[in-house]
């Protein structure tokens, strides 16, 4: 018999002859083993343990590079994918270009948003229901979705981007990183941790090419609508309130029942209504709106010496008596279509010619407060006169096929408009075109130098006029014709501090009536929009091409730390 069965032979027997005495042996072997046992757990625990911190940092490090972000699909089509570092990007330019919205600083000024703490948990103010980070997640797959959509159009038509697409994307990033530079920050600091200068080239070729489908479909849709004429007239008579108009002459007389004059005596209120309205009907009968303006001069007029002979009872009605010499445009207004009003009915309903003329009455009650604070009913009657000026109709001004560009320095104005002349394509577009390779030669140097150039079939607005008068006085002389360049304008200061600008435009024609080219703008944006989402919004390009979501990997989008000081740095560049 070997010596390992004699052994357990042996302990067999004394568990057998002498149980007590092997149970506390056995006990004392036991915790002999439990004990080695133990040290080697802590040991084996000590390993996993420092293993797993290992692998944390590790990761923690790995994920602060936008590795994992960057492997992560957050929204995707079939063909082209947004990962959850592109996301980061979209998400805070989103919510950058909405703060910088004037209108929308205030909610950072005056704590209605706190950036420095989690939007999930702020209850968004400007939207019925929802977070702050809801609204602004909102926005950004609404925008992101889009790219996506348009980009598959674009692989679906045959386009791509080119080389002189990708350079400049190239100089727009390298610019990017050069102004954040200045400023202290990187593009992680500005867009989240997880964001490269590489994320933000992917975002822009998507948005690139998302663009360029889109340039090119809205040309398409334009060329197929310009065909169709019976539709573009037919356009706005299905759009009334968009397109038509009217302009007229008017002024009101009005009786009030708290005058001091009237309270408490009726049949002297009656009597000062029926004057109001007899002053009214003179006004209105006048022979044209020069004419009509005249009489209410000479109303105001009277108005003025009665209140001089009897300051004690004051004027029969409330117009007012001013030093202020009255202008003819004061008492002139546009109005679009309607039908609610009486007024409307009549310019619009019963499409009121030129010089046609009409008093219209009006009565009214309301709540006034006397000097004891107690609250009293006052009678309003209105009398206003109307002399139409320009009966409902459509805007017939010719829109101008204008090219231009724009820059602070009369150097470069003089450099682009002598190499246009040197060129040998003399067209609006070609012009623009200068200006814009200008603007990128000057992004690409970092130049602190503006240029903007553009081209466009036009009527320049109330805002354009004022903003560069010099250069609509150019456009709107009488000696201008087709193929006219213009010299370099100064566009002098509106305001201290402000730069000097220096235009030059090139005149290719006129072109359709605003009008027409508001109604050819509106079909196209339209039939965009059906292609897009379809006609019921429940098809086209969306229901073509499906996009899936990763809600997920949405959830972990958050705002970078350009934000977190956003209300203080604000307010003290306020000099708060």
């Amino acid at each position: 018999m070997g010596k390992g069965n004699r052994n357990k032979l042996d302990r067999a027997k004394a568990q057998i002859d002498s149980p007590e005495a092997y149970l506390a042996e056995r006990r004392k072997l036991n915790k002999k083993n439990k004990k080695n046992r133990t040290g080697l757990g802590v040991t084996i625990t000590c390993i996993v343990l420092v293993s797993v911190i290992v692998l944390t940092l590790l990761i923690g490090a790995l994920n602060a590079t936008g590795i994992f972000a960057r492997m992560t699909n957050t929204i995707q089509t079939e063909n082209f994918t947004v990962t959850e570092s592109m996301m980061q990007f979209f998400y805070n330019e989103y919510i950058l270009n909405w703060v910088n919205n004037g209108t929308n600083q205030m909610y950072v000024m005056y704590g209605m948003i706190d950036f420095a703490s989690d939007l999930r948990t702020q209850k968004c103010t400007i939207a019925e229901s929802g977070t702050w980070y809801d609204y602004f997640m909102a926005g950004t797959i609404e925008n992101v979705t889009m790219y996506l959509e348009y980009a598959e159009g674009a692989k679906a038509a045959g386009l791509s981007l080119d080389d002189e697409d990708y350079a400049e994307i190239n100089d727009t990033v390298k610019a990017m990183k050069k102004a954040l530079k200045e400023t202290g920050e990187s593009i992680s600091d500005r867009y989240g941790d997880s964001v490269s200068a590489t994320d933000v080239k992917n975002c822009y070729e998507l948005i690139y090419l998302a663009s360029k489908f889109n340039e090119a479909k809205m040309e398409q849709l334009e060329e197929a609508i310009r065909k169709d004429d019976a539709g573009i007239l037919a356009y706005p008579e299905s759009h009334k309130t968009d397109f038509y108009s009217a302009e007229y002459i008017a002024y009101t007389i009005t009786v009030r029942s708290d005058d001091l004059k009237y309270m408490g005596k009726d049949e002297k209120i009656e009597a000062a209504k029926a004057e109001a309205k007899a002053n009214a009907d003179t006004i209105a009968a006048a022979k044209d709106s020069a004419d009509f303006f005249e009489q209410i001069k000479a109303y105001l007029e009277s108005v003025k010496e009665e209140a001089t002979t009897a300051p004690t009872e004051g004027a029969t009605t409330t117009a007012a008596t001013t030093a202020k010499e009255p202008k003819y445009e004061d008492y002139t207004k546009e109005i679009v279509y309607g039908e609610s009003s009486d007024l409307e009915k009549w310019l619009f309903v019963e499409t009121a010619g030129e010089g046609d003329a009409k008093v219209i009455e009006e009565s009214s009650t309301e709540v006034s407060t006397n000097s004891d604070g107690t609250k009293k009913n006052v009678n309003v009657y209105k009398y206003t006169a109307y002399m139409v000026i320009t009966p409902k109709s459509l805007n017939t001004d010719l829109t101008f096929n204008l090219g231009y560009f724009l820059t602070t320095d009369k150097t470069i104005a003089d450099e682009l408009r002598g190499a246009f002349l040197a060129g040998d394509t003399k067209t609006a577009k070609a012009l623009a075109e200068l200006g814009q390779d200008k603007n990128k030669e000057l992004s690409k140097e970092g130049s602190e130098l503006f240029v903007s150039a553009g081209s466009s079939k036009t009527a320049q607005s109330d805002a354009f006029k004022s903003s560069y008068p010099e250069f609509d006085a150019w456009l709107n002389s009488a000696d201008r014709k087709p193929g006219d360049l213009s010299d370099v304008i100064e566009i002098k200061p509106t305001k201290d501090g402000a730069p000097t600008y220096y235009i030059v435009g090139y005149f290719e024609g006129l072109s359709d009536p605003v009008w027409r080219a508001q109604a050819i703008g509106a079909m196209v944006g339209e039939d965009m929009d059906e292609w897009y989402k379809g006609a019921d919004g429940k098809g086209g390009q969306l229901a073509l091409t499906p996009i899936s979501k990763n809600d997920r990997s949405l959830k972990g989008i958050d705002v970078s730390k350009y934000f977190l000081n956003l209300a203080y740095n604000m307010m003290a560049g306020m000099g708060a």
